[in-house]
């Protein structure tokens, strides 16, 4: 958050603009776009996506290595971003996922 009068740290800025082109440079589906990308107090990041679809942690650095495990994820659960409600990124020997509630899940 930044608010009037504050100073806006440049690394933070240049971090979030890598970030951001390659999320969208390696996107995981056709039109997934990221809307906002949070930097997070404990060196992650918090990538919110469209509207019907998850929010990804993940860590700001490796991000093309994190997509690609969640996409391989999605394909041997055989579901999809859609049917996620969060997707944590941020260890290395795991990749955690939840689920929609079943009421929500379209």
């Amino acid at each position: 958050p930044i608010h009037p009068g504050d100073r806006i740290d440049i690394s933070h800025l240049e971090l979030g603009t890598r970030l951001w082109q390659q999320f969208h440079r390696h996107a995981l589906m056709p039109g997934v776009q990221a809307r906002e990308i949070r930097l997070e107090t404990d060196g992650s990041c918090t990538v919110f996506l469209d509207r019907g679809m998850p929010y990804l942690r993940v860590q700001e650095d490796d991000l093309l290595w994190q997509l690609d495990r969640l996409a391989r994820v999605l394909q041997i659960r055989g579901i999809s971003l859609r049917e996620l409600e969060y997707v944590d990124l941020r260890f290395a020997d795991k990749v955690i996922v939840k689920p929609l509630p079943k009421e929500r899940e379209a």
